[in-house]
């Protein structure tokens, strides 16, 4: 069970189409736990957003694994080809 648990989102993108765009972007976890060591995680992804609107859009996302140490909730297990996790990605804003 975690005392503490922080995440970070951070991308880059570029705009290729009106209605597409392109990206690259990080996904770092860190938990503390006290009765286990310390976990953390960082995942790398490209990505692509195909846009209905300014506020609505959808995209696949490939998230692979560059830093795996000890356990973070739903975080890879370890950096290998078997934990590169693909996600398609929606939202919605209002």
């Amino acid at each position: 069970e975690a005392t503490f648990f922080t995440e970070d989102f951070t991308t880059i993108s570029r705009q290729v189409k009106p209605w597409m765009r392109v990206g690259f972007g990080q996904h770092t976890q860190f938990e503390v736990h006290s009765d286990a060591p310390l976990g953390r995680c960082i995942e790398l992804y490209p990505y692509a957003d195909f846009m209905l609107s300014s506020s609505i859009y959808f995209g696949p996302r490939l998230f692979m694994p560059v830093l795996s140490q000890n356990t973070v909730y739903l975080g890879p297990t370890d950096t290998t080809w078997s934990n590169v996790q693909a996600e398609l990605f929606a939202t919605a804003a209002l």
